[in-house]
């Protein structure tokens, strides 16, 4: 008996001695901290194309509301499918997506995809067939349609200003010479035209009908 309860005394006291296994805390849950999705519009260099499509799921008037919990979660949604799919399709230039709204029918998603570059932004044909093949999200295929999105700013040609200095006195007042060039001279800049005092008929018809692009100065002499 003696031993029988020493037995037992000391498997209670290692039974009391063995620390129970600890459950898992909220922190151990979430080993990796959560990184906000950068969701810029493309900027500088960078090249972009418009997406858009159709889900096969219900709308509500709350994925109208970019604050409510409907729209955050969709958005996630789309963005994570998006991501992959892109980057896997275009490795070396696709830099993030962004969801430019929802609407009505079923749920239409307008989103735009950010290249490294301009030069970068892969065919609109290439990136519809990559979201039609891969998505895991349940889409309207028909209703897949990429744009590309161009920036382009263009300086405004500069013609330069000359000046053009004709005398009709050149012509010996040849009345048929001096029409037939004032109907016809057409000149880019500022043009001075010279006519002896009186001025003839002709003359005065060429100074009111020459084609000029710029200013037109008439001096009599």
């Amino acid at each position: 008996m003696a031993t029988m309860a020493a037995a037992s005394t000391t498997a209670q006291t290692a039974a009391s001695t063995t620390a129970p296994t600890a459950a898992p805390t909220a922190s151990a849950t979430t080993a990796l901290a959560t990184t906000a999705l950068n969701t810029d519009e493309a900027s500088g260099d960078e090249g972009s194309i418009t997406l858009s499509f159709s889900l096969n799921r219900t709308f509500s008037s709350d994925l109208l509301d970019t604050t409510s919990t409907a729209f955050t979660a969709l958005e996630s949604e789309v963005l994570s499918d998006l991501n992959t799919v892109y980057k896997a399709a275009f490795p070396s230039s696709f830099s993030r997506s962004r969801i430019t709204g929802f609407s009505s029918g079923s749920v239409v998603v307008g989103s735009q995809l950010v290249f490294t570059s301009t030069s970068s932004v892969p065919q609109t044909s290439n990136v519809e067939s990559a979201l039609r093949n891969s998505s895991t999200l349940i889409i309207v295929s028909s209703t897949i349609s990429a744009t590309a999105s161009t920036t382009a700013t263009t300086a405004a040609a500069s013609t330069p200003m000359t000046t053009t200095s004709i005398s009709t006195s050149t012509l010996e007042s040849t009345s048929a010479a001096q029409t037939s060039l004032a109907s016809t001279l057409t000149v880019t800049g500022a043009v001075s035209v010279t006519t002896q005092s009186p001025a003839s008929p002709a003359q005065t018809s060429m100074a009111s009908t020459l084609t000029v692009t710029g200013k037109c100065y008439e001096a009599i002499h």
